[in-house]
């Protein structure tokens, strides 16, 4: 999951075929384990590498924005918002240095 975090067209087709089981199934395993959907489990680490890069890490929001596979910055921008309730522009400016 990790290494193919910035890879936009990462699937859950390619999951499966990765870890040798069908999509129905892997599908029911991730929400008997996690309670939620594979589709939503890829999006959530991709927001929580993101807010990790934001806070701790010098990358412009575009840069960070293709690093954790989203194909536009707007796009990227929305999905942050509605997860965190703060845009990755705010959160980036909080984050830095007083003078």
């Amino acid at each position: 999951m990790e290494l193919n975090l910035s890879n936009e067209n990462f699937s859950v087709d390619e999951i499966s075929k990765e870890i040798g089981i069908s999509r129905v199934h892997l599908y029911s395993k991730v929400k008997a384990l996690l309670d939620c959907s594979i589709t939503d489990y890829i999006m959530n680490r991709r927001l929580k590498k993101a807010k990790y890069l934001l806070i701790n890490e010098r990358y412009s929001i575009a840069e960070i924005t293709y690093m954790v596979g989203f194909s536009s910055p707007n796009y990227f921008s929305t999905v942050f918002k509605s997860k965190y309730g703060i845009r990755p522009s705010e959160l980036k400016k909080n984050q830095a240095p007083s003078p």
